[in-house]
This record gives structure tokens, C-alpha cells and sequence, in this order.
């Protein structure tokens, strides 16, 4: 079973304290959060509540929104023509606009001169300065820091939006990493992220597996495969300092989707009568859960369950934050 009336029209994305959500059949983007540095486009500071981001950002149209993107205190829309608006701070590229990089932020959503990606974007990443859009067609576009190479450049900072790759299914990005999807299943880094080891890159170069879900951290990666048997199991790499990396224990989870948070996850079941909520890592803001202790980073963490008769939850991991929604 799938979500993809739900998981198709809602889409959201989390920066260091705010958080943009993008309501698709309605072109509609709704903001809530910090706005110190106007990040959300908006006159207010603080927002505790989710508020509409306006359609008609430069004054001349009004536009369908179909796509947000957030760093640690700058953000990117997307509207259905494929241009791109940024608002907020911008020192490292991440508005995507060389006459910003020097002004301490864009106080509105601006488009970024010219630039329209190449179709549709169905999905977009982003680290703590850079930004990654997937489109239909498997174009995949970026911008912002990229001093370890996370964009794909030898630039220290991307200022304008490029295309860096084609035939992509898949993105995600890690703090200052990226990594790649293709179509043919194999998996492409970008950026030299420290805290994986060789077991993964043999694994990137093996296609003996089938890919079903790849969910990126600031410093770990999760992947949930199915081998020829029809067997489920996940791969995860990288840092484990606060219990990040998955915990085999044994009791045969399946699985359907899992997501990723800046040093968390959270993963969704389905058994005979309830869909189930599970997360695991670094849940010191009660993003794992409100009673999810440090003590439990040695297991998963059953969060919620819903009557199977709902649809399936959507989730969304953020920076310290967790998102569950439900029809």
C-alpha cells in the first residue's frame, strides 16, 4: 500500500528553525518559524503558527508554488514554470544569486534572474548551505556551498542554480554531502563526507540489490533494500554517536518507508491492524518521541499507531524536529 494522494500534494521542508510546507494542489506555501533573517519572506520575527507565503512574490503575477527547499537560514521556492525564488541568508550561495552573497539577506522571495529547471521538480534536499532539486525528466540541479564538493563543482561557492547531473531518480543531502540516485540503481557521492567507510562505496558499486528507499542524515545514511529472494533489509552507515545508525534486533520490520532528520529517523509499518510509527538516533528535543530516552537509542522507539482504515502516514524528519500527518 501506498500514500500517494497525500505524500504527492504535501510537501515539506525544515531549516534550522523554520519550516515551509507546500500544498501542491492548491500552489499554495505556508511558513512558520524564525524569520529573523527572512527566511520566510515575511515582516514578522516569529511566526508560531503556519501562515501563507505570498503567490505573487515580484508583484507581476500569481504563481502555483510546487516545491520548497530550506538551509539552516535561507529558503527556495519553486513555482510550476520551474523558476526559483530565495529569501533569507545568503553568505554561502544558498540564494542562488551572486549579487546576494555579499548582503547579509533577501528580505522577500525574489526569482533567481532567468534560471528555470528543465521540467517539473518532484523533490528537493537540501544540507545545512547548499540545495538540490530533482526534476521529472532526472535532471538534477544544486547551488550553494561546496567547498567539499557537495554540488558537484570545483567553486568553493555555487551562487547560481546548475545543472549537475542527469538520469537521477533520487537525491538526498547530508550536511555538506549529496548523494545521487541514477536510474540504472547505483548510488553517486558528492563531497567527501568523513564518516563513511569502505563497506559503503562497495555496496554504491554493487547492483545486486533493489534500492527501494534512500534516506540521508546530516552524517549517516539509511538504505531499505530487497534482494533477489524478496527479502528486506537496511544498510545504514556513518556516524553513531547518538544511536543513528539502525538497530537490527531481530524482530523482522517491514518496512515502507523511512525518513531522515538532521541525526534521527523516524520509519513507517503496516501490520494486520495499525499503521506504526518507529524512529531512532539523536532525540534530545523530543523529536524521537516524548518519552523517548537516550537509554533507547540501543532499540527503536515506537512512537504512535494508526488505525489501519487511515490512509498512510506521511513523515518528515527536520533539524530536530518530526513531522506525522495523517487523512
Amino acid at each position: 500500500m501506498s500514500n500517494d494522494r497525500l505524500s504527492s500534494s504535501i510537501k515539506i521542508s525544515c531549516g534550522g528553525n523554520h519550516t515551509i510546507l507546500v500544498d501542491i494542489n492548491r500552489g499554495m506555501a505556508y511558513g512558520s518559524g524564525d524569520n529573523g533573517s527572512h527566511q520566510l519572506g515575511l515582516d514578522g520575527i516569529q511566526y508560531t503558527s503556519f501562515v501563507p507565503l505570498s503567490n505573487n512574490p515580484d508583484g507581476n503575477e500569481i504563481v502555483k508554488w510546487v516545491a520548497a527547499a530550506t538551509t539552516w537560514e535561507a529558503s527556495a521556492l519553486v513555482d510550476a514554470r520551474g523558476f526559483i525564488y530565495t529569501s533569507g541568508l545568503g553568505l554561502h550561495g544558498e540564494l542562488g544569486s551572486p549579487e546576494f552573497n555579499s548582503r547579509k539577506s533577501n528580505e522577500c522571495f525574489s526569482r533567481v534572474g532567468n534560471v528555470q529547471v528543465s521540467s517539473q521538480v518532484i523533490k528537493t534536499a537540501a544540507g545545512l548551505r547548499h540545495i538540490l532539486l530533482l526534476c521529472e525528466n532526472g535532471d538534477v540541479w544544486g547551488w550553494g556551498a561546496n567547498r567539499k564538493g557537495q554540488v558537484g563543482y570545483r567553486d568553493a561557492i555555487v551562487s547560481l542554480p546548475r545543472k549537475i547531473a542527469t538520469g537521477i531518480k533520487d537525491i538526498g543531502c547530508g550536511k555538506d554531502f549529496s548523494v545521487l540516485l541514477n536510474k540504472n540503481n547505483t548510488l553517486k557521492v558528492l563531497g567527501s563526507p568523513r564518516h563513511l567507510d569502505e563497506h559503503f562505496y562497495n555496496l554504491v558499486d554493487s547492483t545486486a540489490f533493489q534500492l527501494e528507499v534512500m534516506a540521508v542524515a546530516w552524517t549517516s545514511i539509511h538504505l531499505l533494500m530487497r534482494d533477489s529472494q524478496g527479502k528486506q533489509s537496511i544498510q545504514s552507515f556513518g556516524n553513531n554517536s547518538h544511536g543513528q545508525l539502525y538497530k537490527h534486533s531481530g524482530d523482522n520490520h517491514e518496512f515502507l518507508v523511512i525518513a531522515a532528520g538532521t541525526e534521527h529517523y523516524l520509519a513507517v509499518e503496516l501490520s494486520s491492524e495499525s499503521w506504526t510509527i518507529y524512529s531512532w538516533g539523536w532525540g534530545e528535543h523530543g523529536n524521537c518521541g516524548s518519552q523517548y530516552k537516550e537509554a533507547d537509542t540501543k532499540s527503536l522507539f515506537k512512537v504512535c499507531e494508526f488505525d489501519r482504515s487511515l490512509s498512510q502516514p506521511m513523515i518528515h524528519g527536520g533539524y530536530s524536529s518530526s513531522w506525522i500527518i495523517t487523512e
